[in-house]
């Protein structure tokens, strides 16, 4: 398992280009008003981008807010830690991966996580059985689901789609779905469903996520707002890649509005190589048009080459956003 510092990285590039870095948490937009209200203080804009990412929806899990400790995922820090910890510490029994429903941050994570663990705890000598209860009807991204079933059943983990988990009894360690079954575990690490941050919602920009043109990225209400990445309804991938490009498109359209003549960037696509272990990857490709919709897709099976294509991908698109 690699460490925390392998994926930390420093806003000093973004100051050596001269732009200002305020650390502040943001409790509100005043769209009217061009302002943001953060905790030190409100700031006033001419332009606004917003780019705050997902929320995990945990109020939609009964027991889970009133209960955090039942669960740890990878899809948020404090999580990653805790789970590994618990990871760490199994001793062996029903392990168990819960997948929200689309659209969710990184399509490939829950799948990539049932693998590794499933790795991890053979290389241990730790028995686990291993299922992933799916809210939707096949593994994502789509292009990837008969592929992700051939790796399951040749690892022995056992696939439950069409099962939404909306209770967590951590008492009696179960999960409860929708269909009223309930899922017993030793281990569990559990996805709640991804929104965005609720003040896109109070602030009249969308629900459950800012309302876009696919092309600009500006806001469908106000003209001098844009949205990009995971908190944005977009048709493109909420993964790290395509936030992105959006972010890049999303500038050059801003720009524009402010009267700059800037180069247009690259259309919005996305490119990942899921770990199916820690030897081999698979890829997925997509490409979409102008206008957000698909242009094609590409999609193949696990192979060494593509692990090592996974670490420069990596390299790269961190080396791109932060400078190393």
């Amino acid at each position: 398992m690699k460490r925390l510092e392998d994926a930390t990285r420093s806003y000093y590039s973004l100051r050596e280009k001269g732009i200002k870095v305020i650390k502040t948490e943001v409790g509100g937009i005043l769209p009217e008003e061009n302002k943001i209200i953060a905790s030190k203080g409100s700031l006033a804009y001419n332009y606004l981008l917003i780019s705050t990412g997902i929320r995990m929806a945990d109020e939609e899990i009964l027991q889970l807010s009133e209960n955090p400790a039942y669960n740890a995922h990878t899809w948020e820090l404090e999580g990653t830690i805790e789970l590994r910890r618990r990871i760490e510490n199994f001793k062996g029994g029903k392990v168990v991966v819960s997948v929200p429903s689309a659209p969710f941050k990184c399509p490939p994570g829950p799948y990539e996580t049932a693998c590794l663990l499933d790795e991890f705890f053979r290389k241990k000598g730790v028995t686990a059985d291993i299922s992933v209860v799916d809210s939707n009807d096949k593994p994502q991204p789509p292009p990837l689901a008969q592929k992700w079933l051939t790796v399951f059943e040749k690892k022995n983990i056992k696939y439950m789609p069409n099962n939404k988990v909306v209770e967590i009894d951590g008492a009696n360690k179960q999960l409860v779905t929708d269909k009223g079954d309930k899922i017993g575990y030793d281990l569990v690490t559990l996805i709640p469903p991804n929104k965005a941050s609720t003040m896109i919602k109070e602030s009249g920009l969308g629900d459950p996520f800012a309302d876009v043109d696919p092309t600009t990225f500006k806001s469908k209400k106000f003209g001098n707002i844009f949205a990009t990445g995971d908190c944005a309804k977009v048709p493109y991938t909420k993964s790290a890649y395509t936030a992105m490009y959006q972010g890049k498109n999303a500038a050059h359209y801003a720009a524009m509005a402010m009267g700059y003549s800037v180069k247009e960037p690259a259309p919005i696509h996305n490119i990942c190589y899921p770990y199916t272990s820690s030897a081999e990857s698979m890829l997925i490709r997509a490409d979409w048009e102008k206008d957000g919709k698909i242009a094609k897709t590409a999609a193949d099976d696990p192979k060494t080459d593509y692990r090592d294509s996974r670490a420069a991908w990596e390299s790269t698109l961190l080396k791109s956003l932060f400078g190393s």
